[in-house]
């Protein structure tokens, strides 16, 4: 069945019938950009339709998509001179024209004069704009007191500049009189819950919307009101912060309806503004898992949409029903209950997986995340939430859960074994809202049941049989994640500043010939991995460690068996095999090396 209408509104009636949304700072187009759309009017050229719904209760329809042409158009009404330079350009020329000739032919002299016509011209289609009852002679007395060089010559020409004030007149009215423009226009039908993938839909061309632009369009009419609390406030500057950092490094953009002490004193924002704020302070606060995606928008709305998702009780292949929750966030002291909550999982989330995570090192922080996804990561916050939180959509409260902490601490517990066992097998790679939806929505809270040691060993072995077939050279995600929890307990062995990961076997002798030999070598693979120290890393280059030794470097016997590193004799001999290209002897102490590093990892994980 057909939800929508199509008609052509007259510019004049559209006025009358539509409003824009009451509350949105939105980024707007650049002149560059404006310029365009109103040349492609002047031309007769057809133009976007614009969405328009009527909400609930409401007289007018609401402009949904669209905005930017809109607000185009009217600006264009009240501030022609912006859109009409080529115009005003062909004007200078003719009254220059009436100038004398000795003044053509100096060059300072007629630009500057010209820069002064054009200012008087452009001054006077802003005032005929505004009020088209300006006297004939207006065009002509001001060019008289400001331009005298042009009444200096035999031929007085205030006639034909009387007559050229005609044509700027109609040039104005035939231009910028859009209140005849027809306007296509789609009057949506459906449910208000639609309108996000309708809007999506209708902007497919181009630069694609994410689903989160979507909404920020759909609920800008959603106040929120904020108070002073702490984690309020923190809400408010992050979206200050937001609209500022935007203005300060794109030039070519500006945002309507935004005004930082106005924002501080309302402390009002909408509702998609809030998704962003919670995202953008959960990522920052969360370095484990979003340790290099510091400042990414998208990042925010993602985590900070999913989360409320989650707390709401909304499918996340369904966000676009928060909206029906607006009621939720009617009173700031459950908003903010909801925000100390949330950021209070994540925390201990960052902290527990900070430990299995980090490099070793005592000064540089690397997290090895990689190979995590975000659903994975929201996975773990849905299942302490529903393990901790009842909320009560029905009276917007939130409430702790009594004697919630036994189940709570069991399944945290449980993590460390799941995202390892999880990444090796990509559970969650690709799309994982269903994954996701099955904890928090299907109550199918996987994480409370322990993995068993003998289905962990057998992912594992599975994983690295698969891996060893990868001939490539370059360290893979999962091989990298693995090696970082199976050291996570020894950081007190490794005493340099800093580590990098390296090749046990030395890239040198590997680059040529990892992909060409028979059978491949997985010169990436976990048994190739090990982390060492920068200062040794610099060194060893093309050389095994014990040649790093003779050069004088100081390496503990400790380190080297810690690392399994091979003894100097069968590194010798890999080197020398390789050299003759047989694999052989090379494959083996890899795959020896990655099955002594999961043993490592499984007595570690499972003591």
């Amino acid at each position: 069945m057909q939800k929508y209408d199509v008609k052509k509104y007259k510019y004049k009636t559209l006025k009358d019938k539509v409003v824009l949304p009451k509350f949105q700072r939105k980024l707007v187009w650049s002149n560059n950009e404006k310029m365009k759309f109103i040349e492609s009017l002047k031309k007769g050229f057809p133009f976007g339709s614009i969405l328009i719904y009527k909400y609930e209760e409401e007289e007018k329809y609401s402009l949904i998509d669209g905005l930017q042409r809109y607000t185009t158009l009217d600006e264009f009404t009240s501030m022609p001179e912006k859109y009409l330079e080529s115009e005003i350009n062909d004007f200078v020329k003719k009254i220059s024209n009436f100038l004398p000739t000795h003044i053509k032919e100096n060059i300072s002299s007629i630009k500057e004069i010209e820069i002064n016509i054009f200012n008087i011209v452009t001054n006077f289609i802003i005032k005929f704009n505004k009020d088209q009852r300006v006297e004939r002679t207006e065009l002509v007395n001001n060019l008289k007191e400001n331009v005298t060089p042009l009444f200096i010559g035999d031929l007085d020409p205030s006639l034909k500049l009387i007559d050229l004030q005609g044509e700027i007149e109609d040039t104005v009215n035939k231009t910028v009189n859009i209140k005849d423009l027809d306007i296509p226009c789609i009057e949506f039908e459906g449910d208000e819950s639609e309108l996000a993938e309708v809007f999506q839909n209708l902007n497919t061309g181009g630069k694609k919307l994410t689903k989160y632009q979507v909404f920020a369009a759909q609920w800008s009419k959603y106040q929120i009101q904020l108070n002073d609390s702490k984690y309020n406030a923190m809400l408010l500057n992050e979206v200050i912060d937001r609209y500022k950092d935007l203005l300060a490094n794109r030039r070519d953009i500006s945002i309507e309806g935004f005004d930082v002490e106005e924002m501080e004193n309302s402390k009002t924002i909408n509702l998609s503004e809030l998704c962003y704020a919670l995202g953008k302070i959960i990522t920052d606060l969360s370095p484990v898992f979003w340790s290099k995606n510091k400042g990414n928008e998208e990042l925010a709305n993602e985590i900070g949409y999913s989360t409320i998702g989650i707390v709401l009780g909304v499918s996340n292949n369904k966000l676009h029903e928060i909206i029906n929750y607006k009621e939720f966030f009617d009173d700031p002291n459950t908003i903010e209950e909801m925000v100390s909550q949330i950021l209070s999982i994540f925390n201990e989330l960052n902290n527990y997986f900070g430990r299995y995570l980090s490099h070793p090192g005592t000064t540089k922080i690397v997290y090895e995340n990689k190979a995590i996804t975000n659903f994975q990561v929201l996975s773990f916050f849905a299942s302490l939430w529903s393990i901790k939180i009842d909320v009560d959509n029905e009276f917007n409260t939130i409430s702790q859960k009594n004697n919630y902490r036994r189940s709570y601490d069991s399944a945290k517990k449980n993590f460390i074994h799941y995202l390892v066992r999880d990444v090796v097998v990509s559970r969650w790679s690709g799309t994982g809202d269903r994954k996701l939806n099955d904890i928090y929505i299907n109550k199918n809270n996987r994480y409370k049941n322990k993995i068993s040691k003998k289905s962990f060993e057998f992912e594992l072995s599975q994983w690295l049989n698969e891996d060893l077939a990868n001939s490539s050279i370059q360290f893979n995600n999962v091989s990298k994640l693995i090696l970082t929890v199976a050291y996570s307990n020894n950081s007190h062995d490794f005493e340099s500043s800093n580590y990098h990961l390296e090749h046990v076997i030395p890239k040198y002798y590997l680059k040529e010939k990892y992909k060409l030999t028979n059978p491949v070598i997985p010169a990436g693979n976990l048994g190739n991995m090990m982390f060492l120290s920068d200062s040794v890393n610099t060194s060893k280059r093309q050389l095994t460690l014990y040649e790093v030794i003779q050069e004088g470097h100081a390496i503990k016997d400790k380190f080297i068996d810690l690392s399994y590193y091979p003894s100097e004799q069968r590194i010798n001999k890999v080197i020398q095999e390789l050299e003759k290209n047989n694999t052989h002897d090379a494959l083996q102490l890899i795959k020896d090396r990655a099955t002594s590093i999961i043993n490592k990892l499984i007595d570690s994980l499972f003591k």
